[in-house]
């Protein structure tokens, strides 16, 4: 799916043509053109790499609708984790329930969603890294910032082919 929906528009030929505009709330205008998201989603899914995942490992995203809720889907999708997204709305039950239930490795969210996180993490044996968005350097080694990440991950990355029954999406 990742694959797909860049390195596959690139090679053909809409690399320069905008994929995402996204409005922040104070009304910046933001285009991100195919080629910056397929670079940017394959530095994510090499992170994941970095990281020690692997493939079929769940990755969850917990953010509002911002550039790199769709970045960390997309590069996720690539790496072949089992990727869902949580709603920036979800108090603790419900990211017990569903991060627990899944057995997530990892989930990208911000600062002022960590609290709710920190809340139940004891409850979340399998959860080793929460990636911060806003967070310009790492806060411990298991809580990171994904700016760094980011900025030191590779720009290439190549989708493996996956059969069509390959889970790759999870939704509650």
């Amino acid at each position: 799916i990742g694959h797909l929906c860049t390195r596959r528009q690139c090679d053909a030929g809409r690399a320069e043509k905008v994929a995402m505009r996204w409005l922040a709330p104070n009304l910046e205008r933001r285009d991100y053109t195919f080629a910056e998201l397929e670079e940017q989603s394959n530095r994510f899914a090499n992170v994941l790499a970095t990281l020690g995942f692997a493939p079929g490992d769940v990755f969850f995203t917990f953010l509002p609708r911002m550039p790199e809720q769709f970045v960390a889907f997309l590069g996720a999708l690539k790496f072949r984790a089992i990727t869902g997204t949580l709603f920036s709305n979800f108090g603790e039950e419900a990211l017990l329930d569903r991060v627990g239930a899944a057995g997530a490795r990892g989930i990208v969210t911000k600062k002022g969603y960590l609290k709710k996180l920190a809340a139940i993490r004891d409850r979340l044996p399998a959860l080793k890294y929460v990636l911060l968005v806003d967070a310009p350097e790492h806060l411990a080694a298991d809580v990171l910032s994904y700016p760094r990440l980011m900025a030191e991950a590779a720009g290439d990355f190549t989708a493996a082919p996956t059969a069509p029954d390959t889970p790759s999406v999870l939704h509650y």
